[in-house]
This record gives structure tokens, C-alpha cells and sequence, in this order.
């Protein structure tokens, strides 16, 4: 198979078996950009290299995911994520303040927050009408007001999650060890240890429909970054993969294999159907110079061209994924996809080339 690649861009054409058994051509594609206010992106002039592997900070057990691998067959919709920090509006220091991102039929806020904390606190007896205590001394947890602020990462890090003190919920491994929904999280309490007694931090990033209250009510993590495959949101897709499944099916997928496990943004930050091509975005308190970041997705559309045989035939790639990563620089990653049946590709030539979207059109 022979692949022509006339963009700036990296990208690779490869072959996947699809759930029959059959070889499918999948052309994967990525852009590196640079955001530039009320204007389209632009293309940088330095471009990421195509992604192998799933990157992270640092061990993968440990750290953030920040790049997912390119070589992903197939999204059902567009990843929109973020990497980077929120900062205070007007630049001066408060305890809490809201950071949204908006594009296309996405719109999520979330509340941010200086440094907090669930701090231990004795519970006073109640006493009865004839005066004798109903219930004995007891300690619960009290949060915090927050420690005004500037900025703060917008890491899974600073949101619920992480390692569990006192008694552990259904979301738990192994006892009281880690909160599977995010094991990075900042700490979090089920009910009062008795033995274990200092303050544990308190979640600084919570949804805005969820607002974390503090105590042991479980809350659910919240961000705007990419999640590793074997976290529970992405894992729930990943098939059953079982004696029977070594006999009947290996190497296929399994039949309950769902096509949404290799979306990595959270489940409200995927977009069905997938953006076009000049979509607005806005993100808000997420731009250190900027309180209001806005601008539009490029005005192109990807296409492959697939002559194999007597074969001669276009195929429109979708943009599957729009990854903010503001932690150094103002880039935007864009990700494009085509998957096409490819069952001899001996003698195929594969093409990626682009078509012109009118600007007006897209604004």
C-alpha cells in the first residue's frame, strides 16, 4: 500500500480488522495549530510528530494522560479536551470563580477554587428531653472556606478522587485504597476515621451541578482533561474479554466491544455528531492574558483518495478530536479519521489531501 500525504500535517495509513474479520484501511491525521483571538486557527509552523503510544506526564498509573495515540481506528464522535490552568477574572485573587469551555453543541462549566480542606470536627452529643445524651461524642469532617487564588491547574489532580480515608464506597479498590473514577484525585473521605484524624484536601475543581458540599457524600470527578482507558468511563466500553472470547473470537474485538472506548474526553465533552470544519469556540478563564478566548476551528476539510484496482473513490475524513493543551503555549491539536473497507491493498494508493471551506460560510 502506497500512501501519499500532501498536507503539512502528520499523518499514516493503516489497516484494522473490523468486527468480521475483514481488513479495513484506516487514514489517521493530525494537526498541530496555535490559537489566534476571533480568528481561525492557524497552523504552526512546528509540527507535532504522529503519535504512537498514549502519552503521559509520567508513569501512567500515576499522571495525566496528555497525548492519545493517533493510531485509534475509530471515534462515534469528536473528543474536545483541555490541558492547562484556570486563572481568577480581572487577575486578582479569589476563592472561587467559574471556567467553561464552549464548541459547537459543547458547553461545560465547572467551579474552581483556591486550596481547601475537610478538617476534622467533634460532633456534640444531642440531649435529651430529661437531659441524658441520645448519642455520644463523634468526629465528622468540616470543609473549608478556600484560600483565595490567581490560578490553579485544571489537572484531575485538584478535582475528587484520589486515595480514600475512612470507610470505602462501591467506587473503590481493594478496601480504602483509591477512587477508580480518578485515582489522581486530591484525597477523599467516605466516613470519619477514628484513627486517622488530619485534614485531607478538599476537591478544587467540582461541577457546577454537582457542587462537592464536603463530608463523606460521594461526588463524581470533574475536568476538562483527557481519561486513561482503564478508568471506568472509557473501560465500560472495552468488551468482555473471557475464556470464550480466547476461544471463539481472539484477535477480533468481542462482540460487546463499543466504538465510544476510544473517545478520551469525559462523556459530556464528546461531540455527536462530529464538528465541522470553522466551528466557534470559547473558553473562559482559561487563557492566562485572556478572560474570554475565542476563535474558530480551521476552514478545511480532510479527504482521502482510495485507487485500488478498478477502484477509484473519495472518502471524507471526520475531525474526531479538538485537544486544547495550553500548559506552555497557546496550541491546539486537531485529529482527523477515515476508516474504509480495504480488503487487497497490495497495489493501493492512498492520498490525503484537503478542500477549501468558504470563510464566510464558516463564520
Amino acid at each position: 500500500m502506497e500512501f501519499v500525504n500532501q498536507l503539512p500535517v502528520a499523518a499514516l495509513a493503516f489497516r484494522q480488522f473490523d468486527q468480521n474479520g475483514q481488513l479495513d484501511c484506516v487514514v489517521s491525521a493530525k494537526g498541530t495549530f496555535r490559537h489566534v483571538q476571533d480568528r481561525f486557527l492557524e497552523l504552526a509552523d512546528e509540527q507535532e510528530p504522529f503519535q504512537w503510544t498514549d502519552e503521559y506526564e509520567g508513569d501512567p498509573h500515576r499522571s495525566l494522560l496528555v497525548r492519545l495515540t493517533d493510531l485509534t481506528p475509530d471515534k462515534p464522535g469528536t473528543d474536545v479536551t483541555f490541558l492547562g490552568g484556570s486563572y481568577a477574572p480581572d487577575g486578582r485573587a479569589q476563592k472561587t470563580w467559574v471556567a467553561a469551555l464552549q464548541i459547537g453543541q459543547i458547553t461545560k462549566s465547572l467551579i474552581v477554587s483556591g486550596k481547601r480542606e475537610l478538617r476534622p470536627q467533634i460532633i456534640q452529643p444531642k440531649k435529651s428531653i430529661l437531659g441524658s445524651p441520645k448519642s455520644a461524642d463523634g468526629l465528622s469532617w468540616k470543609l473549608s472556606e478556600p484560600e483565595p487564588a490567581q490560578s490553579i491547574p485544571m489537572d484531575w489532580y485538584l478535582a475528587y478522587g484520589g486515595g480514600t480515608k475512612g470507610k470505602p464506597g462501591p467506587m473503590c479498590i481493594g478496601g480504602d485504597e483509591v477512587e477508580l473514577a480518578n485515582p489522581l484525585g486530591c484525597g477523599c473521605v467516605r466516613e470519619m476515621d477514628l484513627k486517622n484524624v488530619r485534614p485531607v484536601s478538599a476537591p478544587q475543581i467540582v461541577s457546577t451541578d454537582d457542587e462537592f458540599k464536603g463530608g463523606h457524600k460521594q461526588a463524581s470527578p470533574a475536568g476538562f482533561g483527557p481519561i486513561p482507558p482503564w478508568w471506568p468511563q472509557r473501560n465500560r466500553f472495552a468488551g468482555t474479554y473471557d475464556d470464550k472470547w480466547l476461544e471463539t473470537r481472539h484477535p477480533l474485538l468481542p462482540f460487546d466491544f463499543d466504538r465510544r472506548f476510544w473517545n478520551c474526553a469525559p462523556e459530556d465533552q464528546v461531540a455527536v455528531p462530529f464538528l465541522q470544519a470553522g466551528t466557534q469556540y470559547r473558553l473562559i478563564n482559561l487563557h492566562p492574558e485572556l478572560a474570554e478566548a475565542r476563535g474558530f476551528l480551521p476552514d478545511v476539510q480532510l479527504g482521502i483518495r482510495c485507487q485500488v484496482d478498478e477502484r477509484d473513490e473519495w472518502h471524507v475524513a471526520n475531525l474526531d478530536g479538538v485537544h486544547f493543551d495550553w500548559r506552555q503555549d497557546d496550541r491546539v491539536l486537531l485529529t482527523w479519521r477515515a476508516r474504509f473497507p480495504l480488503p487487497q491493498a497490495e497495489t493501493a494508493k492512498i492520498t490525503l489531501a484537503s478542500v477549501i471551506v468558504a470563510a464566510d460560510e464558516a463564520a
